[in-house]
């Protein structure tokens, strides 16, 4: 899912993709917090963006994952 290009090689925003992401978190289904869907739906993410990650060549790429109510951010 993440291979979409231009004619020149550069990562490109696909509609495909960003489909096949809403289409992911709407099969996991209602994420109302402190479920397990919702839980479901955070590693789904969390997982999409290690993929990402992973890809890192030329930059360094981190990853953090926030825990508790986010009202400190």
């Amino acid at each position: 899912m993440l291979t979409a290009r231009d004619a020149n090689g550069r990562p490109q925003a696909s509609e495909d993709i960003a489909i096949g992401h809403m289409q992911a978190l709407e099969d996991i289904g209602y994420r109302t917090v402190g479920t397990e869907e919702a839980l479901a739906g955070e590693e789904y993410v969390l997982d999409q963006v290690k993929k990402i990650a992973s890809r890192c060549k030329n930059l360094e790429c981190e990853v953090a994952v926030q825990k508790g109510s986010g009202y400190h951010e």
